[in-house]
């Protein structure tokens, strides 16, 4: 973790550190990252979720399968319409 320290002076002249309350996670971010934005949108598991939260005909109660290759991409080509990612 990254901590942004603060320096104070005691009433001796003598400077300690104090460290804040809080941390700052912009530091690590990228760890944290497990794919980018571009694998996510190509990903056809999230695309389909997308489609059913927007209730597009057709993909409304859709069932998601637990693995993406079960997936057909035939499947998206029906569907010729603009997804809006949140």
């Amino acid at each position: 973790m990254f901590f942004d320290k603060q320096p104070i002076t005691e009433g001796g002249g003598v400077s300690t550190f104090q460290l804040p309350q809080h941390f700052r996670l912009e530091h690590v971010q990228e760890e944290f990252n497990f794919a980018t934005d571009e694998d996510i949108e190509n990903n056809r598991r999230f695309r389909l979720i997308r489609l059913r939260e927007q209730e597009i005909p057709g993909f409304k109660n859709q069932r998601i399968p637990a693995v993406e290759n079960e997936i057909p991409d035939e499947l998206f080509a029906v569907c010729k319409c603009v997804v809006f990612l949140f």
